[in-house]
């Protein structure tokens, strides 16, 4: 595995529990890496910013296989599309292996048991070297994000990690999931600063 390759891995594993409010741990980071390796996606192939190869067709994304797999216009589509996918209600034991810090080989038997699709064996056999990728790039810098809501009841979510950030408007369908206590309040302010005229 490159390097470059595996950083954005942790990377994204970071990012995506950071946008679930879940434990940024050893054994999660090394469960979600080992399932990004087994699947694939994501980086420098098809299945654009989507290392888990969700199906679910969000804002601008397109299918790239027969399996309907997506690739999305950005990284913060493919990360709130991949959280949209895992709270939908099928996945509740991949998230509660996440919320409890499970060993990876307990969140690869979780993944193999739902419909995604990731056979366990295959996540098995890339523990291994997740567990060497995150211990060669641990998370060096907090995920920071906010979830904003205007005064006309748009949702946005807003992501930066290190010196990256990202926005995009959350789908409507997708607001009610989000616990009231992450929803900040805004005077509508916010949005001017990031939209383009």
């Amino acid at each position: 595995m490159t390097t470059n390759l595996a950083a954005l891995q942790v990377a994204w594993a970071q990012a995506l529990l950071a946008l679930g409010k879940l434990p940024l741990t050893i054994p999660n980071l090394t469960g979600l890496v080992a399932w990004e390796i087994a699947e694939g996606g994501g980086f420098g192939n098809e299945a654009e910013n989507n290392p888990l190869n969700s199906t679910l067709p969000y804002a601008g994304s397109w299918p790239v296989n027969y399996a309907n797999v997506q690739a999305y216009a950005t990284e913060a589509d493919g990360l709130a599309a991949t959280w949209e996918t895992l709270t939908n209600g099928d996945y509740g034991v991949i998230l509660s292996c996440l919320a409890n810090s499970a060993p990876p080989a307990g969140l690869a038997e979780a993944v193999g048991s739902t419909p995604w699709g990731t056979p366990t064996a295959l996540i098995l056999e890339c523990i291994e070297g997740a567990a060497a990728d995150v211990t060669a790039f641990p998370p060096q810098e907090e995920v920071g994000m906010l979830f904003i809501r205007e005064p006309n009841g748009d949702v946005f979510w807003f992501i930066a990690a290190g010196t990256d950030s990202y926005w995009r408007q959350v789908p409507a369908k997708a607001v009610p999931m989000l616990p009231a206590s992450w929803l900040v309040p805004d005077d509508g302010s916010w949005l001017a600063l990031w939209k383009v005229a």
